[in-house]
């Protein structure tokens, strides 16, 4: 089994993945949501820098085990952001996340 662990600190996104930690801000990184609907599972996609950095986060289950969790990732996402209409993707996603945690 892999060593891996993800984790919030703030509006950074930890990833760790056997001895490497990753760090990117929810705040300023590309979000958008991948649905498997074979499996029933939606995905938080993250991407940002140069080489491009990308965590895929399942959400499917969540809801019942950490919904506060669900809500500090979803704050993280749009706290500092400024809405760039009604379909800004880290917006839409992050209102997604918010229905999960309800």
């Amino acid at each position: 089994m892999i060593p891996y662990a993800v984790w919030l600190d703030g509006t950074l996104l930890g990833e760790r993945l056997w001895f490497r930690t990753r760090w990117v801000d929810l705040s300023t990184a590309d979000i958008d949501a991948e649905d498997d609907r074979r499996r029933d599972i939606v995905s938080l996609l993250v991407r940002t820098g140069h080489p491009v950095f990308e965590v895929r986060l399942p959400l499917h289950g969540m809801k019942s085990r950490r919904p506060e969790q669900l809500v500090a990732l979803a704050d993280a996402i749009t706290g500092t952001r400024v809405r760039q209409g009604a379909e800004d993707a880290a917006f839409v996603v992050a209102e997604r996340i918010r229905r999960l945690a309800s």
